[in-house]
């Protein structure tokens, strides 16, 4: 360190090559120093560069990087195609310029959802403006030209059966009023069947909107009632044939939540498209929402009656237990499958058969086919049975002129189980 020159001045002192040599000269370096030399140039007085800058060597000095391997090659042209470049010789990534719809900020994976999500939006768009039309397919404010868009009809609430589906989509919502006016809703509960489980004393409890009704308690697993429940309710037609209706069979000398023997949910819609906008005795078949592994819980036989204002009630037909025991008379909750089978009947012989053709019929037949009067009468019976079960029946062969028959015939009715029926009919004809 030179004097004068304060320690920690932190001024750069001269290059390690220009530092002055402390030992004494040699004996040929003293004859050479005797001699005459040049005159030395003066000191350069411009500012010392600082040691970093004399380490580090120029760019034209800087040690060749390594050789890139080939697999190093495919990953960084694998990456480059993602929006990445590897640095040679460094594990960092780096971003390039990415296309110009991508911000920079976005992976690519990113920016692809964003552009089929902006696809996806432009189609809908124009969609929606193809759509914007009246009933006739004229042009409405906003929009343009097409085909023609019919109104949405008001859809069943989840969990209805087929036959709701089907009364639906046999109503016209445009026919349909929008105007609120009194209407009356008559239903009567004529008898249950088959009902399941320890039942005491079953009645049926019927919630139409926000109102309930029931009838009376009877005993039995099959019970009558014949008891008319009567609602007065005040809603437009559009609204009306979507009013919910739950109908329940619950046992009255329980006094807990097993009460309940089964329930059926449907809406008006069922009523409203029949004729006269009467439903006329429909069986109803039953569940226990809380024990769905019991199945079928039993049947009941209603009448529902739509009556509108200024209108009476018609009174009901006039039929016979075969006509409403049919197959096609029940209507089934959602997750019912009901299962084929089939009756075998074999039908040997007859015996006794009365002789069913009067005399005046006897003289009409015998006048035309020319026979003498006094000819003994013949025998015009000729019989033949029919077999019904649940609406379904099969016909044997018939024997002409025969009072103690002899078929020998096969009979096989085809069914679905479970059935509302409870009878195989067997009735005797003549034809």
């Amino acid at each position: 360190m030179a004097d004068g020159d304060p320690a920690g001045s932190g001024s750069p002192g001269p290059p390690l090559s220009q530092t002055p040599s402390l030992r004494a000269p040699s004996p040929a370096q003293s004859q050479s120093n005797s001699a005459p030399s040049a005159p030395t140039p003066a000191p350069d007085k411009s500012p010392t560069p600082s040691v970093k800058s004399q380490v580090e060597p120029p760019d034209s000095q800087a040690s060749p990087s390594p050789p890139v391997p080939p697999e190093q090659e495919k990953k960084k042209e694998k990456e480059s195609k993602k929006g990445f470049s590897l640095i040679p010789g460094s594990k960092s990534k780096c971003k390039f310029v990415l296309p110009v719809r991508r911000k920079l900020n976005q992976s690519p994976q990113h920016a692809h959802a964003q552009e089929k999500k902006a696809t996806l939006q432009d189609k809908n768009k124009d969609e929606e403006e193809e759509s914007d039309e009246d009933e006739t397919g004229e042009p409405t404010e906003g929009g343009k030209k097409g085909k023609k868009v019919k109104k949405k009809k008001k859809s069943p609430e989840p969990g209805y059966t087929a036959d709701v589906q089907e009364a639906h989509e046999r109503i016209n919502p445009e026919v349909l009023s929008k105007k609120e006016e009194l209407f009356q809703i008559r239903f009567i509960v004529h008898k249950a069947r088959k009902l399941s489980g320890a039942i005491q004393a079953p009645l049926v409890r019927i919630h139409l909107d926000t109102k309930v009704l029931r009838t009376k308690a009877r005993r039995g697993k099959s019970p009558k009632w014949n008891e008319t429940v009567l609602f007065s309710i005040t809603k437009s037609e559009f609204d009306l044939v979507n009013t919910a209706v739950e109908i329940k069979v619950i046992d009255s000398a329980k006094k807990s939540q097993l009460s309940l023997v089964g329930l059926y949910k449907c809406d008006l819609s069922v009523a409203w498209v029949k004729k006269g906008k009467n439903l006329f005795y429909k069986w109803i078949a039953l569940t226990n929402p809380d024990e769905p592994q019991d199945g079928l819980t039993g049947y009941v036989n209603v009448s529902i009656q739509i009556i509108p204002p200024g209108e009476s009630a018609k009174d009901l037909p006039k039929l016979r237990d075969e006509e409403i025991d049919r197959s096609d008379n029940v209507f089934f909750p959602p997750g019912i499958v009901l299962q084929p089978g089939q009756f075998t009947v074999k039908l040997f012989s007859g015996e006794d058969i009365p002789q069913m053709d009067s005399a005046v019929l006897e003289g009409v037949k015998r006048l035309i086919t020319g026979t003498d009067e006094n000819a003994p009468a013949k025998e015009l019976v000729d019989p033949y049975v029919k077999v019904e079960f649940a609406g379904k029946e099969e016909e044997s062969n018939y024997i002409e002129g025969c009072f103690d028959p002899i078929w020998n015939d096969m009979l096989i009715l085809q069914g679905d189980f479970p059935s509302i029926a409870e009878n195989l009919i067997l009735k005797l004809y003549d034809k």
